[in-house]
């Protein structure tokens, strides 16, 4: 038998284990330190004992080192200062096991230590990890660390956000680092997603301001980015005059930037207008489509991209990750079989490749992209509802299930905020009997669903989208537009769609809705059409518009519509609507226009959401969702600390200046000029903001301190009530001081008149001593009646002597009154000694005389002070019986026991005698000293 014919047979054995016994035992190897001939020195100083062929295998890095003619070929101890122990320990075991664990804390390390020492496999699983974890927040970052370590790949996709999310982008603390080439070359991209020109022009002057003093030198480079041009020789100067003002003031800066741009630039649109596409995939009308379409918004025209490989299938679900749609489940037309295929359009490339099957298979689902995966959310299976949720990592290319839902629901809708998803609507039950009113919210982090809120019109077939952190939903059975705020809680509704469109697509681009397709029942066809819905918040309101929305919605607003009796009795007529005639009775309003369309295009242009327009465009109403809120303690309270009091304006302000001095510096619901009682205005307005953060952020700005060179008085309005009562408090204090200081001023003048008057009346006084029991002031009236007029008397009953003040000369009043009784003058027939006081011992005893006469009237006016006003109110008529001041019989009579008859009135108490003798006491009783001695 010949060599050819027993080759004739052969048997190709392959043992597929070898690979795996033969890595197996180089573990064993490098574990043990057996057979190695390498010592690898980390930067630590930890030695790692490994086998060059094995190092030489995987890293091309150490197969030029131990080859080529190198030091290190004969070394038996290399030396990797650069990189950390645990690094090289996982990239050593990757050699022996083919396996390395990548996160978040080490990717980057590794990343650096794979590039250095060419571990293509690693670097490429790294750069991976990090395409994975990509967004708004990182991808300036990863951009820049992906050119440092040629991370093609990576650079592309972290572009991609860069370019496409650019206003996102700019708001992150990243941006403010980049350094002045990246920014550059950022802002003049072809491809830059801009649909605002002030975009580009904000995103400069936020970077500017940043760092003033380095950054300055590149305005004029970056406005040239965006096509605009400076004044240079204007801006230098300027900016020498304000540096010290701009430094730390964006606003300051961007108003130099535009007042310094040359006049032909100022109106000139700044860039190519660069827009996303809208990918309509596959559909439906009358049979299953397998079409790809895609739609420019900006030039309106459609590119036709590669069909779907399944041409079969229908009520399936797409979702877009990066550059690539992933088309999940849906069901075979002809089965209606439940299926878990999934198909991945990439738009870069315009291919179709099959991906990983679902765990569940299912149809009429929803699925969305959040985070870096996929996730596939309830649906039917079999005409079952599915509660189960799955998402696909494409790392690892591979389902996970998660939480399951709290209801599953069919042709729902769903999309991310936040990172959150929310699920609307859709159907349950039998047949899809059921509609489910409630979003259910999905929060990944805890893996947990919970329900937020209930829709104000519970669908199915409808879309969803968030935009600037709200949720809307279009389409369904109605044409209304519900719009929910997670934030704050609360539904609005928005413009009302043209058509009725029933599983019609939904997307964002540019901040507008646009909604396509769908089944219209009023037609019985599909539609063809799109629908455009522009945002409040990104339409241009010119002055005069600004100006009738915020009226209106003055005078519908918490502030105003609970003290407006003529409008609150029209709400009542028509279910809360007004006339827009009615509204053009308004003064103030109808000064602005008389023109019933501009308050429409200016109520649908507002962005406060408080107001809607009727279909008719005729009537406008507060919406119903935001009801007035209760006049209670709580709300007074909230109201008190979310206010600011401002002071420092010209007399002559008007309420326009300060509403265009306030523009752009917070969210103020209202103002209130403070006027006095001839309605003038005083110099100060009360605030209103939307919440106590937002009045102390206010009070805080520094653009607030001034108003037309006029020093401003900024404080909440709690802390000026505070002050206001202090300074009260303190005005009261200084007026009693002064008071008192005028009184005690007004009786030392009073008292020096009175001396003055005594000094011109010298020989006025009459001192008499002697036995004078029994005698009293009157006995003295008596004996002078009729020489010699008495205007005081200093004696007490009792007393042995005491002293006359005649208002005429006491010598000429003492010698008439001796010559009427024989010249011997007696009192009670008691002899008594006079003596006319002259001198020193006048003066003492007209000094003690004017403290009497004080003191005594100060004690009558005690009393009459102390005694009430006998039930007299602030008017003033005592017993308050009539207006005639009568008092007028209001009740039953009551008869006492101690009365008399009810005609007779009981008898009135006799007067004690003015002199009655002091039997029995062991004083006398002491008389008041009076002004004419009674």
């Amino acid at each position: 038998m010949s060599d050819k014919r027993k080759e004739s047979y052969i048997y190709d054995f392959c043992d597929f284990a070898h690979p795996n016994e033969l890595l197996d035992a180089l573990r064993e190897f490098y574990i043990g330190g057996i057979f190695t001939d390498i010592t690898i020195q980390c930067a630590t100083g930890q030695v790692f004992h490994c086998h060059k062929a094995a190092l030489s295998a995987r890293s091309s890095y150490f197969k030029a080192m131990f080859t080529a003619d190198m030091k290190e070929r004969s070394n038996n101890l290399i030396k990797l200062t650069g990189i950390d122990c645990d690094v090289l320990s996982a990239l050593l075991n990757y050699i022996y096991t083919s396996r390395v664990s990548i996160t978040k804390t080490n990717v980057q390390s590794l990343l650096e230590a794979a590039d250095l020492l060419q571990f293509n496999s690693v670097k490429q699983a790294c750069e991976d990890f990090l395409i994975r974890f990509l967004d708004v927040d990182n991808c300036l970052g990863m951009h820049s660390f992906a050119e440092l370590h040629i991370c093609p790949e990576l650079e592309r996709e972290a572009q991609r956000i860069m370019l496409s999310r650019f206003e996102d982008v700019m708001q992150q603390d990243e941006f403010l680092e980049l350094d002045y080439y990246k920014l550059s070359s950022v802002m003049a991209s072809e491809n830059l997603n801009v649909w605002k020109d002030e975009v580009l022009l904000d995103a400069m002057v936020k970077w500017v301001s940043h760092d003033l003093v380095k950054r300055v030198d590149h305005v004029q480079d970056l406005l040239h980015c965006i096509r605009l041009e400076l004044d240079e020789v204007y801006f230098r100067t300027a900016l020498d005059v304000q540096r010290k003002c701009l430094l730390g003031n964006e606003s300051k800066v961007r108003s130099l930037i535009i007042h310094t741009l040359k006049p032909n630039c100022k109106e000139t649109s700044m860039r190519r207008k660069k827009s996303p596409s809208m990918y309509v995939i596959g559909g439906y009308y009358w049979h299953p489509l397998c079409e790809v379409n895609i739609w420019n918004p900006v030039s309106n025209t459609w590119v036709q991209g590669k069909d779907m490989p399944d041409q079969t299938r229908e009520s399936y679900s797409v979702s877009l990750l990066g550059a690539n749609i992933y088309v999940t489940g849906g069901y075979k037309t002809q089965t209606i079989e439940a299926l878990d295929t999934v198909w991945i359009y990439n738009g870069d490339c315009d291919e179709w490749t099959e991906g990983c099957p679902m765990i569940t298979a299912r149809y009429y689902h929803c699925s969305v992209a959040l985070r870096g995966c996929i996730y596939a959310i309830g649906g039917y299976r079999g005409g079952a509802i599915q509660l189960e949720t799955e998402y696909y990592d494409p790392l690892k290319k591979k389902w996970f299930p998660t939480a399951n839902m709290i209801q599953g629901v069919g042709n729902a809708t769903a999309c991310v905020m936040n990172d959150t998803i929310y699920v609307t609507g859709g159907h349950y039950g039998s047949r899809g009997s059921n509609t489910y009113e409630n979003i259910q919210a999905y929060r990944p982090d805890i893996n947990e669903w919970n329900i937020v809120t209930i829709t104000p019109h519970p669908e199915y077939g409808l879309c969803s989208v968030s935009l600037n952190n709200k949720l809307y939903l279009v389409g369904g059975q109605t044409t209304i537009t519900d719009c929910y705020d997670p934030e704050r809680d609360e539904w609005r509704q928005l413009s009302v769609m043209k058509e009725r469109r029933m599983e019609c697509g939904a997307v964002v681009i540019n901040g507008c809705i646009y909604v396509t397709g769908g089944y219209s029942y009023s037609k019985g066809t599909y539609l063809h059409s799109i629908e455009k819905l522009i945002m409040a918040e990104n339409q241009e309101m010119s002055e005069l518009e600004a100006k009738v929305a915020r009226q209106i919605e003055y005078y519908f607003g918490d502030h105003n519509l609970p003290r407006d009796k003529f409008l609150k009795e029209q709400l009542q007529l028509d279910d809360g609507w007004v006339t827009l005639e009615t509204m053009l009775k308004f003064n103030r309003l109808k000064c602005l226009t008389t023109d019933q369309n501009v308050i429409v295009e200016s109520l649908k242009k507002s962005k406060t959401g408080l107001l809607e327009v009727s279909e008719d465009k005729t009537k406008v109403r507060r919406i119903p969702c935001k009801p007035l809120p209760e006049l209670n303690d709580e709300y007074k309270d909230a109201l008190k600390h979310k206010s600011v009091y401002i002071k420092g304006f010209p007399l002559e302000t008007t309420l326009d200046e300060i509403e265009a001095w306030l523009k752009g510096k917070g969210p103020i619901e209202n103002i209130q000029m403070r006027r006095n009682l001839q309605k003038n205005f005083k110099g100060s307005v009360f605030l209103v903001l939307d919440n106590e953060e937002a009045a102390k952020q206010f009070i805080e700005r520094p653009d607030t301190k001034s108003f037309k060179e006029n020093e401003m008085i900024v404080l909440l309005r709690e802390d000026y009530h505070a002050k206001k009562a202090e300074e009260r408090k303190q005005f009261k204090a200084e007026a009693k001081a002064k008071a008192k200081h005028d009184k005690e001023e007004k009786q030392k003048q009073a008292e020096d008149e009175e001396m003055k008057s005594l000094d011109e009346q010298t020989g006025c006084l009459l001192k008499f001593s002697g036995n004078l029991d029994n005698v009293s002031r009157e006995d003295f009236h008596e004996v002078f009646s009729g020489h010699g007029q008495i205007k005081w008397i200093d004696f007490t009953r009792g007393a042995k002597e005491g002293t006359i003040l005649f208002r005429v000369s006491a010598k000429e009043a003492l010698d008439k009154a001796k010559e009427a009784n024989g010249g011997n003058l007696k009192i009670k027939d008691k002899d008594i000694t006079w003596e006319v006081v002259e001198g020193d011992a006048e003066r003492e005893t007209l000094k003690k005389i004017i403290e009497d006469q004080q003191e005594s009237f100060n004690k009558r006016r005690g009393s009459r002070g102390g005694r009430k006003s006998g039930g007299r109110g602030r008017g003033g008529r005592r017993d308050r019986g009539g207006r005639d001041g009568k008092s007028h019989y209001q009740g039953k009579k009551i008869k006492f026991d101690d009365s008399g008859d009810e005609g007779e009135a009981p008898p009135c108490p006799k007067k004690r005698a003015l002199e009655e003798a002091g039997e029995g006491g062991d004083k006398p009783a002491k008389v008041l000293k009076t002004e004419n001695g009674s």
